[in-house]
């Protein structure tokens, strides 16, 4: 959505340098504690310790085999998730996720429109926000507001307190039968990939999303997906391995695409270092006189 709305005003070219340098960035991070002894040594120290790494003369710290492949180790798990839903980070000089404030409420000062439907998931019913101020990254553009207009409920039939208890399960059996919000969510987003928030495929499905939101409060259960209405072939990056893949512009695609490159590049360097790295020990020499047979065992 965010691109959308670079898109409308004209700022999608800036937007996606930005993108593209937080990226970059998460790259770095990666691949830093394989280079450099420091920031080797900061996530030695981020991972579980059974011994003292700070009493260790970490001068050639970097150079252990054992502890180097942890932290490659490190590096491989990092990437693959990267490539599969990590998000991009945004410094702490221009965003907050803001978890130390407890049960606040915030509404703009500044908006033609009333203050809560400004504001996503206006209920405030403990979404999670995140705060930020990047200029590259605020769009110049404001969407009309949607129509959310609710369906009528007329149709379904009233419980009350008397007999909660017993219809409580047999919705629950209806819920669990009908709820397609994930379907719904997930074949919005391909269809994003490939055509505007606007187009008519997609204002329906969001339509059907929402009341399918909206089901366990309503009782109304959003209408089953047509055929046409379920894509035919996936974007990659929702890496649905069972089903036929595209690629395309998209930036979504072009960060998968990127980040994928990635993985395996870390990936198949980490195999070579294994296969580089031979872990020797030579047993010292015990007389026979001295050893315990009860714990004697051959190998």
């Amino acid at each position: 959505m965010l691109d959308f709305l670079a898109y409308c005003g004209n700022t999608r070219k800036k937007l996606h340098e930005r993108l593209r340098q937080l990226q970059y960035q998460r790259f770095l991070e990666i691949i830093k504690p394989l280079a450099i002894n420091v920031q080797f040594i900061k996530t030695l120290k981020t991972l579980p310790q059974y011994f003292p790494i700070s009493a260790i003369d970490d001068k050639f710290l970097i150079e252990e085999p054992f502890l180097r492949s942890l932290i490659e180790a490190k590096a491989v798990s990092n990437a693959k998730l990267m490539m599969r839903k990590w998000q991009l980070q945004l410094p702490m000089s221009l965003a907050r996720a803001v978890f130390g404030i407890m049960d606040p409420t915030v509404f703009p000062s500044r908006g033609f429109r009333p203050h809560p439907d400004e504001i996503g998931g206006g209920d405030l019913d403990g979404d999670t926000y995140i705060i930020f101020w990047d200029p590259d990254l605020i769009p110049n553009w404001e969407a009309l507001p949607a129509d959310y207009t609710a369906p009528s409920v007329e149709h379904i039939e009233k419980v009350d307190l008397h007999n909660l208890q017993d219809k409580h399960p047999h919705f629950r059996v209806q819920y669990a039968k009908e709820n397609n919000l994930e379907q719904i969510s997930t074949c919005h987003l391909a269809h994003l990939v490939t055509h505007q928030p606007f187009h008519k495929d997609c204002t329906k499905i969001a339509k059907k999303g929402e009341i399918a939101l909206n089901f366990s409060k309503s009782g109304l259960a959003a209408e089953p997906l047509e055929e046409q209405e379920k894509p035919g072939y996936w974007p990659k990056f929702m890496i649905k391995s069972h089903e036929p893949a595209f690629t395309n512009s998209h930036i979504l695609s072009y960060f998968h695409e990127r980040a994928t490159s990635f993985y395996y590049l870390i990936q198949n360097a980490d195999m070579a270092a294994m296969n580089q790295t031979v872990f020797t020990y030579k047993m010292p020499y015990i007389k026979p006189e001295k050893m315990d047979l009860v714990i004697l065992f051959q190998g």
